[in-house]
């Protein structure tokens, strides 16, 4: 995880009072940052130099010093993603659409970076040799359950999603050994997928977490956990942005886990039918 302001905002949930105030000014103020001495960091964010000094710890940096290098490699590297700002009522149309894309391209690009691909090797592994793959979620996370479970239905998977409490922990009692259930939720703090995974796991299933704070109680509670990386800091009026990287997370297990599996004629099929059912035939010009 070597991206600094992508894992300042994973750990935004576990950060102390004194800490979020330093995070919340490097994430703010980033090309600056690596000009400041301790002294005026901690001034400009009205702490201790003790906390600053925390904080480089908390990110696993040895010191400041390491801390405003890696910065500094960031901000050069990356300034095209700078325009990814807070919306303002004097924006233009053309910097509405650059912020909109420009959040989402710096939100896949951050989640990417903090992905482990052993972990998601093993995921897609269980997924494969699952005999039931549970996808739940609440809201917004709800639905990314339910398309993620229709994905994995295309390659011959026993899929099912929930979004509606009382399925929830009915359907996490019939789970066993050889099952695998996805938590999605975006805060990791929704009480009934954290539930859903604790019963998970007494009946020996196996859970996997996917949150956009890497500290969340969801993380605890998770065999495999994955965070994605969505600033809620910024773009606030996009929100549902981030989940698409929630849904790219979904895409890349899809894969890995197709790839597991060489005879997939369950997913022509349905490409057949969809074909002859549901389009128009395409008329070619001669």
């Amino acid at each position: 995880m070597d991206d600094i302001l992508a894992k300042l905002s994973a750990l935004d949930q576990s950060l102390s009072e004194a800490e979020w105030r330093v995070a919340n000014f490097i994430k703010k103020n980033a090309e600056k940052v690596p000009h400041l001495s301790v002294n005026e960091l901690a001034d400009a964010s009205d702490v201790s130099v003790a906390s600053v000094s925390r904080l480089a710890r908390r990110i696993g940096c040895k010191s400041l010093r390491e801390m405003k290098i890696r910065i500094a490699k960031e901000t050069t590297h990356h300034s095209l993603e700078n325009i990814y700002q807070g919306l303002s009522p004097k924006d233009t149309d053309t910097e509405i659409v650059q912020k909109v894309f420009g959040g989402i391209s710096k939100s896949i690009k951050n989640t990417f970076k903090m992905l482990s691909i052993p972990d998601l090797s093993k995921v897609a592994m269980a997924l494969d040799q699952a005999d039931t793959v549970l996808f739940i979620g609440i809201g917004g996370s709800g639905h990314i359950a339910m398309e993620a479970a229709l994905r994995f239905s295309h390659i011959g998977i026993h899929t099912n999603a929930f979004m509606d409490d009382y399925q929830i922990i009915s359907g996490i009692h019939a789970l066993k050994t050889n099952d695998v259930v996805i938590g999605i939720s975006h805060s990791g703090r929704s009480r009934i997928v954290m539930r859903a995974l604790e019963l998970a796991r007494e009946n020996k299933a196996t859970t996997v977490g996917i949150s956009n704070y890497l500290k969340s109680p969801l993380h605890k509670i998770s065999d495999i956990f994955f965070c994605t990386s969505f600033p809620e800091d910024r773009v606030n009026v996009v929100g549902l942005s981030y989940h698409i990287s929630q849904m790219s997370l979904i895409d890349v297990l899809y894969v890995l886990t197709a790839r597991h599996r060489p005879k997939i004629n369950h997913a022509s099929t349905t490409d057949e039918l969809v074909e002859e059912i549901l389009r128009i035939p395409m008329r070619r010009n001669h």
